[in-house]
């Protein structure tokens, strides 16, 4: 804004800079005003305001942001200043001079005799304290009445001459700017009072249900489009043996119904229209699909339930077998070794209990022999009366029934499973255990029973009767040497 040195105020918009004449809503964005600018002016008095500046920096959302105002200013030549005053000044004074010659008979050598001490001798800035010039590369005026006194004085006091104000000169000519405040109001979107606050809450709730309901307007529609196109290739192919007469054809006569109507009301009719039609399809099509799935899982689950009968006798035989070898320890078992055992094994070991015991007792046993013959019995009686059943009827034997009695016999299976893998566990430690003892014992044993050599017998030193009266001396042993 140049040539400004006064407040003003503007506003900030977006405008299409080419067109000549903007017309449009309002788009203003922020109004700026700015304050004290008068002052500045007055605080540099021998520098000419050249206009203010407003920056802006645009965000990251491409808004215009005021950063900052301020007023330029532009140094005055001093020099140019002292010259014209001298010259106004020189010119009165030749005037007067020779007014004076004419009429007084005086020369003008005596004016400018007294102007010339003043001119020779400059003014020294250092001792005024009012002064205070600034360095090379800006000018900063910080104490404003300096200048105002110097300029009193330069008017009022006739002493100073036009050439010592020559001598306070602002040795920068560089341009520099003093920042203003400003004050910016964003008119763009004003703050929402507390009740068009609470009016845009329920207005989003509006629009988060509506696209809910579009949502859902949408899955059901999809839904329903599927279930016509699949459930019809499915009673022509895969489900036709699996239903009535009278069941497939009063589907087909649903389908039918329900296909002109969705082609013909389109994507505009009422989430609840469709999921009508989606549920009376449903309540046909489930009795025929849930016997095309039995028939398709059934199979795997009759495999599956005789793998398990499978497991089951083979744990059984298992567990006869550790209870006969059980039988024919407890026989073969001397009562000699039974007395020897307690007093060999350690106080641990006697703590524990023996892996010998009878871990499977004749209950044991007999409850699982017994869920095994009912579990072959109940299979091939319901294998039976699955292959007289027809397709298009409810089976007499369900899958789930099939997998229940399964998983009953897995769970008795899988107990006596990890008490065998317990009990081997513990016999191998037991092994293990008694494996140790018995290489520690067998070469001391051995040592025992060997008679020393003679070798052994010169080794060892014969006593001696020693005479009490008689020192015993010492001598030195000596040692072979080993053969290396």
């Amino acid at each position: 804004f140049n040539r400004h040195i006064s407040d003003l105020d503007f506003y900030v918009n977006y405008v299409d800079g080419y067109s000549t004449s903007f017309q449009g809503p309002n788009y203003n964005l922020s109004h700026i005003t700015t304050k004290n600018v008068s002052m500045a002016v007055k605080r540099y008095p021998l520098a000419e305001p050249r206009g203010i500046k407003a920056h802006f920096i645009m965000d990251h959302n491409g808004i215009l942001v005021l950063s900052g105002v301020s007023c330029l200013f532009h140094p005055i030549e001093k020099n140019e200043v002292s010259d014209n005053s001298t010259k106004e000044k020189s010119a009165f004074e030749k005037i007067g001079s020779t007014l004076s010659g004419l009429f007084g008979g005086g020369s003008s050598s005596s004016g400018n005799d007294k102007i010339s001490p003043e001119q020779d001798t400059p003014i020294n800035t250092t001792n005024n304290s009012d002064v205070n010039p600034t360095g090379a590369n800006s000018v900063n005026f910080t104490n404003n009445s300096a200048f105002s006194e110097n300029q009193t004085r330069s008017h009022v006091d006739d002493n100073v001459s036009g050439e010592d104000q020559a001598t306070v000169v602002v040795k920068s000519t560089v341009p520099f700017s003093e920042p203003i405040d400003s004050e910016v109001v964003y008119v763009d979107f004003p703050d929402l009072t507390s009740k068009q606050f609470t009016l845009s809450q329920s207005k989003l709730h509006e629009l988060r249900e509506a696209d809910r309901a579009k949502a859902a307007l949408e899955q059901s529609i999809n839904q329903l489009e599927t279930l016509l196109i699949d459930t019809h290739d499915k009673i022509l192919t895969d489900y036709k043996m699996y239903g009535t007469e009278s069941e497939l054809s009063q589907l087909d006569n649903t389908l039918q119904s329900a296909s002109s109507w969705f082609y013909e009301q389109g994507h505009d009719g009422l989430k609840s229209d469709y999921d009508l039609r989606i549920r009376e399809i449903q309540s046909l099509l489930n009795p025929i699909e849930r016997r095309f799935n039995e028939v398709k899982y059934r199979e795997k689950a009759i495999l599956s339930f005789d793998k398990t009968i499978g497991l089951a006798q083979k744990t059984l035989n298992e567990m006869i077998e550790l209870s006969q070898l059980f039988s024919r320890t407890l026989e073969t078992i001397s009562p000699e070794l039974q007395q020897q055992k307690p007093s060999t094994s350690t106080s641990e070991q006697a703590t524990k209990e023996s892996p010998w015991k009878n871990i499977f007792n004749e209950a044991e046993i007999d409850i699982l022999r017994n869920k095994i013959n009912e579990s072959k019995i109940w299979l091939a009686e319901s294998s039976e009366a699955l292959n007289k059943s027809l397709t298009y009827q409810d089976p007499p034997v369900l899958v789930s029934a099939i997998q229940s009695k399964e998983a009953e016999l897995s769970r008795e299976t899988v107990y006596h499973t990890t008490k065998i893998n317990l009990w081997r566990s513990e016999i191998a430690r037991m092994f293990a255990e008694q494996s140790k003892i018995n290489a520690t014992s067998v070469p001391l044993k051995e040592e025992a029973q060997t008679p020393p050599s003679s070798s052994d017998e010169e080794t060892i030193p014969k006593p001696s009767t020693i005479n009490e009266d008689q020192e015993p001396t010492l001598k030195p042993t000596q040692t072979p040497r080993p053969e290396l």
